[in-house]
């Protein structure tokens, strides 16, 4: 029956070997004891009923579960005067690392909390710099009536405490630095692995500022300059590279700028193995496209907050490079490790639309360099990647006509349906000389003739309608657009 499982136990030995026999009895006991504790896990989280922790709230208890655990703190009163003055790096040299220890855990959890009270707050006092600790306990205890913890832990008042109580601290005591605050905020990682990438911070921006005439480098030279960005982060486990403990990604690790080539299609770069492939592509996605963006796209966010001077400023292109101070290659650098090229031109087809592979994107390169060369007299390397450039080429381009004619009804049979209803959404599924019209479900309703071929797979992205009446008909409701 549905909703019902089966648990079948032994209830006697089955071996008559006088060896085997207390074996048997211990593994009829063992399942037994599983059985029973499971049932007891049932019976809990039914008494349970409708009580909801939310994530704030389970970070909380979790924080305290453990400091109980390791200092001792018999109650709510004594957790929350330890909350006040603790710092993730007196509980653990590991803390912002990634590391699976105790100590480093707790204080991970501890910078987790830091992360979500500093956010909280500088998103509350974005127009105001004068915060200070009685301000930092308002603005969080008007916060907390308004969270949906509050409404699932109605009844824990030690949370509200732990939450203002810590906010007061990190205003006083862990982060008294205004102006800290806010650049650890804008970096985006939690505030103890932001300190530390503060001191590289002006690193990556030096190289983002020095690549003026990445326009006209060669491949190399790009490729140089994306892997002495990747060997800041490389040896940090909190805002750099983290790999698993295998010989095979530890392998990668050790031979990254191999990957990094190989993704972004570097001069001479070597095709991984099959059995390689996906370990690389791991590599890539979690270190490359994520942890090295991360990090180039919180600098350059820096850059623009510090030069805007109004922390609500929307960027815009005709303003990004005289709000930075960075060249077009701090705009893309972080695009380029996402589609996996040097070419910005190729990044920008990809994200438009009108390449759907890099080999097709690099192909239209030429025509682009022709318009530049006709607008510009003596295009400059910024010119070759200024993405102004690349949306004016594209206005140029000529736009394809929009279909006008109303699409004619395609007769159709019933084949799955007696047509009570009138009118299905239905997709397209192409056969041969034919098409099955089928529901969401993708049960079959109905079949029309298509002896020339006019669909394909492409079609399932267009809405279809079919309509019995006193002739069963098919009728295209949406189109899809395209491009050229």
């Amino acid at each position: 029956m549905e909703g019902l499982t089966l648990v079948a136990l032994p209830t006697a030995v089955a071996t008559t070997a006088p060896g085997q026999i207390q074996t048997q009895r211990n593994q009829m006991n063992a399942l037994r004891d599983d059985y029973d504790a499971l049932r007891e896990n049932l019976r809990l989280d039914e008494l349970a009923g409708d009580a909801t922790l939310s994530p704030l709230a389970l970070l909380l208890t979790e924080l305290r579960d453990k400091a109980r655990v390791y200092f001792g703190h018999i109650d709510d009163a004594a957790f929350l005067d330890w909350l006040d003055q603790v710092q993730p790096e007196d509980l653990s040299d590991d803390a912002g690392t990634g590391a699976t220890g105790g100590f480093a855990r707790l204080a991970d959890t501890v910078d987790e909390l830091d992360a979500f009270v500093m956010t909280a707050l500088e998103e509350l006092s974005l127009l105001d710099d004068a915060l200070d600790g009685a301000q930092a306990e308002v603005k969080l205890a008007a916060l907390w009536q308004k969270t949906f913890t509050r409404a699932a832990a109605a009844q824990e008042a030690w949370l509200e405490q732990a939450i203002v109580r810590r906010g007061r601290a990190v205003v006083e005591e862990i982060y008294p630095d205004a102006d800290e605050r806010r650049r650890l905020y804008q970096y985006g990682f939690s505030p103890y692995v932001g300190r530390r990438f503060e001191v590289i911070a002006p690193v990556i921006a030096e190289q983002l500022g020095d690549a003026g005439e990445y326009g006209r480098e060669t491949p190399a030279q790009r490729l140089a300059r994306f892997a002495a960005l990747g060997e800041l982060l490389k040896e940090d486990r909190g805002f750099g590279f983290r790999v698993r403990e295998t010989v095979t990604d530890q392998t990668i690790l050790e031979n990254w700028t191999d990957v990094l080539a190989w993704w972004m299609r570097g001069p001479g770069a070597e095709q991984p193995d099959a059995v390689d492939l996906r370990a690389q592509q791991r590599f890539v996605a979690d270190n490359l496209e994520f942890r090295l963006g991360v990090a180039i796209g919180a600098v350059v966010a820096q850059k623009w907050t510090a030069g805007a001077g109004d922390p609500l400023a929307v960027p815009s292109l005709a303003e990004w490079k005289s709000t930075t101070g960075l060249p077009w290659f701090g705009f893309w650098a972080r695009e380029l490790l996402r589609w996996g090229t040097l070419d910005p031109f190729v990044a920008f087809a990809l994200a438009q639309g009108r390449a759907k592979t890099r080999e097709t994107a690099e192909a239209l390169r030429a025509n682009f360099d022709a318009w530049l060369a006709e607008e510009v007299a003596a295009p400059t390397a910024e010119d070759l990647i200024d993405p102004q450039r690349f949306l004016a080429w594209e206005r140029s381009l000529p736009s394809r006509e929009r279909e006008r004619v109303e699409p004619v009804p395609e007769l159709a049979e019933l084949t799955g349906t007696n047509g009570v209803m009138n009118r299905y959404n239905v997709l397209p599924i192409a056969a041969e000389d034919e098409v099955l019209w089928v529901d969401a479900a993708g049960y079959e309703l109905a079949r029309s003739v298509d002896e020339f071929g006019l669909y394909d797979a492409d079609d399932i992205a267009n809405d279809y309608v079919l309509e019995s009446g006193a002739q069963a008909s098919v009728r295209r409701s949406f189109a899809r657009p395209r491009r050229r």
